[in-house]
């Protein structure tokens, strides 16, 4: 981990606890904590011609800390944990180079959530940035990435929110890691419970 990497991960951190500060101070329309699993990802961050293309799956959970302040956006700050790892059954033309890749991490970070206010079923999008903390490999036909220890990610997720209460959500939820040329996310469901 270089010097520059060091001093960004110090600035994400310190603004994550003022804005966490910050928050307390201000008036929610609501305020819930929204639990989440599901069928774990990773892929390969780049693609190349007459390669296997090998995805490797495993579990996912999520828990968020919601807080509303209308009915259209919200920030969850988040906090999770991923493992994915290849087998033999995920090789399927052995003549062909290939890739894959493996991870198992736990990641935290701020995000926000620009949802569509109408009733029972209402699509969303969110993103935010964060750091994930765990072992990552990422293998190619020109190199191999191993990493232990921190990486910054980009959190994207698309889904609906659903029921009277928009209390579950299903989703496609994505962490975007490209200085390990990753992609870890999850086909999820979730559901929230109201703080109010």
């Amino acid at each position: 981990m270089n010097f520059n990497s060091k001093i960004r991960k110090i600035i994400f951190i310190s603004f994550a606890f003022s804005l966490i500060n910050t928050l307390e101070a201000q008036t929610f329309e609501h305020k819930a904590i929204n639990i989440s699993i599901g069928l774990g990802i990773s892929m390969h961050y780049e693609t190349y011609e007459n390669i296997e293309y090998t995805s490797t799956d495993g579990f996912y959970a999520q828990g968020e800390y919601v807080l509303g302040l209308t009915k259209w956006f919200e920030l969850r700050p988040y906090a999770g944990f991923i493992t994915t790892s290849e087998s033999e059954s995920d090789f399927i033309n052995k003549e062909l180079p290939r890739y894959y890749t493996k991870t198992t991490s736990f990641f935290i970070g701020p995000k926000a959530r620009i949802n569509a206010p109408i009733p029972y079923v209402a699509p969303y999008i969110e993103a935010g940035y964060g750091l994930s903390i765990g072992s990552f490999e990422t293998y190619d036909v020109n190199k191999t990435l191993k990493k232990n220890g921190i990486v910054a990610h980009v959190p994207f997720s698309i889904g609906l929110m659903i029921g009277k209460n928009k209390n579950f959500d299903v989703g496609f939820t994505y962490l975007y890691q490209s200085n390990i040329n990753q992609m870890n996310g999850a086909f999820a469901i979730g559901y929230s419970i109201e703080l109010d």
